[in-house]
């Protein structure tokens, strides 16, 4: 029996827990070089989970044919609107994301997404009528923030030679599971803060 609308748990055995990114529908983004091996499943793969029992290899190697990356000035594009140019398809908003968001393959196009499923972008885009300026202001913000963090990852990685992209990633990947944490939780009070001056102490 075919079921295309259940996501499962996903799992790689590699000791690098970032050399591939799964997402629930199983779109496996390869990030660094190396192999590990990837099942899928539902439950406790140890007790009473039910999990595939032939494990997929993959191997991650170098694009031969990859452009050179994150070259320009980066573009900014918006979920639920705009053409994902690795799929060809509109690039649906994660509510378990940051509001600015990047995924691995995006570096490659030096995109950006404003993720309009995040907390603090999806209250600013619903501002968009009624008060146009509180949208206006915070992607103007977000414009800023992206430019920073290119202009950061170059700084960062222009100092020594054993410096790379993918070193910064991780740090910004840090950021990000911050972000992702807090911003629900505080955008509760913010939002009646930015709409009516009240809210914060």
């Amino acid at each position: 029996m075919r079921a295309p609308d259940v996501l499962l748990d996903w799992d790689h055995d590699a000791d690098d827990p970032l050399i591939v990114r799964i997402q629930p529908t199983g779109v496996v983004t390869g990030n660094r070089l190396g192999r590990t091996s990837i099942s899928a499943g539902a439950g406790d793969p140890y007790s009473s989970g039910i999990w595939a029992r032939v494990r997929v290899q993959v191997n991650v190697i170098e694009n031969p044919t990859a452009n050179e990356k994150g070259l320009g000035f980066p573009t900014l594009k918006v979920t639920g609107r705009d053409e994902d140019p690795e799929t060809g398809r509109v690039r649906e908003g994660d509510p378990d994301q940051p509001a600015l968001w990047q995924e691995p393959i995006d570096f490659k196009h030096n995109i950006w997404w404003l993720n309009l499923e995040s907390a603090d972008a999806a209250f600013a885009f619903a501002q968009r009528e009624e008060h146009p300026e509180v949208w206006r202001s915070f992607h103007a913000h977000i414009t800023v923030e992206m430019v920073i963090q290119v202009l950061m990852l170059q700084e960062y990685t222009k100092r020594t030679e054993g410096e790379q992209p993918s070193l910064w990633a991780e740090h910004r990947a840090a950021l990000d599971r911050c972000r992702i944490q807090l911003v629900p939780q505080m955008w509760e009070k913010l939002k009646d803060y930015v709409c009516s001056r009240r809210g914060l102490d």
